[in-house]
This record gives structure tokens, sequence and C-alpha cells, in this order.
């Protein structure tokens, strides 16, 4: 039997910007380590925060960026890489002749597969949008359900409050470039809505601990729990709410979606999220959400612009029309209508779109590489 340091290693890294590639990462490196694969986790970021924060996910947690001299060494000794959604892990592994494992969660909105992607040993495609922009260029592609941790909808009776789910508030620079402009106007639009009388004062709002340290500052009455919250902690914040308020992020959208739980929308943050709210309310699963481009009409058609270009863009955007006391009202009363209405009707469209997408991914992943490295 091999011992921890015969073992061979794989070493795993997470896209650095947003919460849900590293959620996804811990969850298949939970059910990798449980099965006695070695794992280190190598990454910065958010990536690496949350590694360093969850336990039993990692046998050794890193925090290197591609360009540290020892990361060369790193990958010399290992039996291959597995990303979630990063590329430049990737390419360093796939320069000195490792297998490479890549899943993703947006080839349906990319225009071009990244290289490290199309040279991949296995590429799992997380099934979204079926008919989007782009054409799989990758033979070793599989597509898989949705990459979220299986859990049964809590009932109806025992669910209660409302749920604020703001993500990171982040930009790709980092906190030190956060822009408090999204979650200021967020709060104003909520407290403005009167959400806190609707829901007897049972309000939850999650954010990074960033987020959350200047919204305590600039509204220390507000009558909103305000947390930052783990991975599992969050979960267990969304599944037992009487209905949730999000940003389009997709791993929280579709943790939502399976636990039918009602779930309405925010604005996006981001150009993913952007295409994500567009999708969902062309499914007719994200009716009445408020949108950046209600204010500014004439705003560009982003997929017509270079991707380098899009998310300031967007964040150009949400700095503009913050500030614009029209729009905050416009989103308080686009929201105060959507808490207004019956969502027992959403929740089961959106149930149903969440098992349109196929059987769980964490499962498919993990076993491949699980039978691969162990």
């Amino acid at each position: 039997m091999a011992t921890a340091s015969t073992r061979p290693t794989l070493l795993c890294c997470a896209f650095p910007f947003g919460y849900g590639p590293a959620v996804k990462l811990l969850l298949i490196a939970r059910r990798l380590r449980a099965a006695g694969v070695h794992t280190t986790f190598l990454g910065h970021g958010v990536s690496h925060e949350m590694a360093a924060n969850c336990t039993g996910a990692f046998d050794e947690v890193i925090h290197a960026k591609p360009t540290d001299p020892q990361v060369t060494q790193h990958v010399a000794s290992a039996a291959g890489l597995f990303s979630m959604m990063d590329r430049d892990f990737a390419s360093l592994a796939q320069a000195q002749g490792k297998p490479v494992y890549v899943a993703d969660s947006l080839t349906w909105m990319r225009e071009q597969l990244p290289a490290p992607f199309t040279a991949a040993k296995r590429y799992w495609v997380q099934n979204f949008a079926p008919n989007g922009t782009h054409t799989q260029r990758n033979a070793n592609t599989v597509s898989v359900g949705p990459i979220v941790e299986p859990r049964q909808p809590t009932p109806a009776h025992q669910r209660r409050g409302l749920v604020i789910n703001l993500g990171g508030c982040e930009t790709p620079a980092g906190p030190e470039a956060e822009n408090f402009a999204y979650a200021d106007f967020v709060m104003r639009g909520t407290l403005q809505s009167g959400a806190t009388e609707t829901f007897a004062g049972h309000i939850t709002l999650l954010a990074g601990h960033h987020a959350i340290a200047r919204l305590r500052a600039a509204f220390p009455d507000c009558g909103i729990a305000l947390h930052t919250a783990t991975h599992d902690e969050a979960l267990d914040h969304l599944g037992t709410a009487a209905c949730v308020l999000t940003s389009p992020g997709l791993t929280t959208t579709l943790e939502c979606f399976q636990f039918a739980m009602p779930t309405y929308f925010l604005p996006p943050q981001n150009y993913s999220q952007w295409c994500i709210l567009q999708h969902l309310q062309e499914s007719g699963i994200a009716s009445g959400s408020f949108t950046w481009s209600q204010i500014k009409p004439h705003f560009p058609a982003l997929d017509t612009l270079p991707e380098s270009d899009r998310t300031a863009l967007v964040r150009q955007a949400i700095t503009e029309v913050s500030a614009n006391q029209h729009a905050r009202e416009m989103f308080a009363a686009s929201l105060q209508q959507r808490l207004a209405t019956d969502p027992t009707a959403l929740a089961i469209r959106q149930r149903e779109f969440f098992e349109s997408l196929g059987p769980n991914g964490v499962d498919t992943i993990a076993g491949e590489l699980i039978r691969t490295f162990s």
C-alpha cells in the first residue's frame, strides 16, 4: 500500500477571481483526498484564501503565483494537474509534459478556448446554455451537470427569512481595487423596498469580509444581519431561507435552484454574470430582474467588444448607475414587486431547469481523477 510520501501528487488550482471556481475545486478536492489521492493546492487570491480555510480538501496548501520560481519544482514532482478554469498553472504543467485535466463552467460563453484547455487530457464542460457561442474544440471534452454539493431541499415549513448574497464583490485586481458602489446600491435599494418589514427583520446579507466591514460602518443600524461565511455556512443560510436574492454568479444560482429555493437576482457584477442573467431571463426564470441597461439603454453590446474590455465596462456601469437616485428607486420598486408575488411556481421552474442540466458533475469529475491518481 502506498504511503503519503510515495503516493503520486495531483496539483490542484482554480481561477483566482471570484468564489465560484474555488468552491467547485474544493468540492472535488474533498472527494479526491477522502479516496486517498494526495492533493496539493497551488494558487493565490480568493482561491488560496478559500483553500487555506477549508480543512480536509488538500494535503498541502501553497500560496504561489505562476511566476514564482518554486512553482517549477512543484510541477516537476507532481504526477499531474487539475485546473478549475485556471489557465496559467495549466500552461506551466503542459510545458513540462504533465497531464492536465480541466473543468470549466463558462465554456458556453467563450468565443474561443484558452490554449491550455484545448490541450487538456480531459476537458469537463458544465452544462448551462446549450446554444452558447462557443463550438467545442477539444476531442477529450465531456459534458457534465451542475458542479455543486449535492443537498436535498429543506422542507418549506422549516424555511424563513430572506438571504441576500453579494458574492465576493471583488474585481480582478483584488480587494484593494474593490468597488463598494455595488454593495452600497444593493443595501440602499433593499432598505428602500421595505424588505426589512416584509421579513420582520429576518434578513441576512452575505459578502466578502471587505464589503461586510464597509457595510457595517456605513449602515450600523440597518436591521440586517451582515456576515462573511465559509462555503458550508453559506449553503446552510441559503438552504434554510424562504427566498434568496443573489448576484447572478453561476455556482450560487445553481445551488439555490437545487434547493428549490425561490431565487431572485441582483444586477450583474461582471461580464460572465451579465451573460448568465441574460440567459436566465431568456429561459423565463429571472423575469423582473433589474439590470443596468434599464438605466443605460444605449449600453454598447458587450459581445461586440474585445473580451478584455467587457468586465471593465460593466464595472463602469455599476459606478455610474449606482449613484443614480432614479436607478435606486427602480431597483427598490422591482424588488418590492418580486417579494410581493407568490414564488411557488418560480421555484418549481428553477428546480426543473436545474434538473435538465444533467447528473451532478462532481461525481463524474472526481470519479475519473480518483481512478487515475489513486
